[in-house]
């Protein structure tokens, strides 16, 4: 495959372009949890990409609610289907958690055997936070586990 329209890149991109056109058209709330597929089925109908319209076509097959259009982008396709109040209260957890850590390392209160630990709960969250950019982060449950050692991490810290 050769050319400005071919390969999974191209899908990529246009997804997740896509689904920001479609949350930027519905800010507050959304279009509704998976309904934003029929929304990508009618804006990516002339898109030439073999990829999109081999998707298109399982949505002219299937209907609407079939999940044909991968998930390619955790916030882009959350901000879609719940708008900015639910990619806010999703991102809640991980923005507490962050400014935590960050208020930990300016104040630098902690000791020589707390470091490890937390420098490595903060490198996995970050890590797995910066897949949601790209990649659907709640396929396996190593968001939330991530999530949950930097909650004991910072928990153990404010302890002492």
């Amino acid at each position: 495959k050769t050319g400005v329209h071919a390969g999974s890149n191209h899908s990529r991109f246009t997804l997740q372009k896509t689904n920001l056109q479609i949350g930027v058209e519905h800010p507050l709330l959304g279009v509704g949890i998976s309904l934003q597929q029929g929304y990508l089925r009618e804006k990516l109908d002339k898109d030439p990409g073999s990829e999109i319209q081999m998707w298109n076509k399982y949505i002219d097959k299937w209907g609407i609610l079939y999940p044909a259009y991968a998930n390619v982008g955790e916030f882009t396709l959350r901000f879609a289907e719940t708008g900015l109040l639910g990619l806010g209260l999703y991102l809640l957890p991980s923005i507490f958690l962050l400014l935590n850590y960050g208020k930990i390392l300016i104040k630098r209160k902690m000791n020589v055997e707390q470091t490890t630990p937390f420098i490595f709960s903060f490198l996995s969250f970050i890590g797995i936070m910066s897949t949601g950019l790209g990649g659907a982060i709640n396929t396996t449950f190593c968001y939330w586990m991530a999530m949950a050692i930097s909650f004991l991490a910072l928990e153990k810290v404010s302890k002492n």
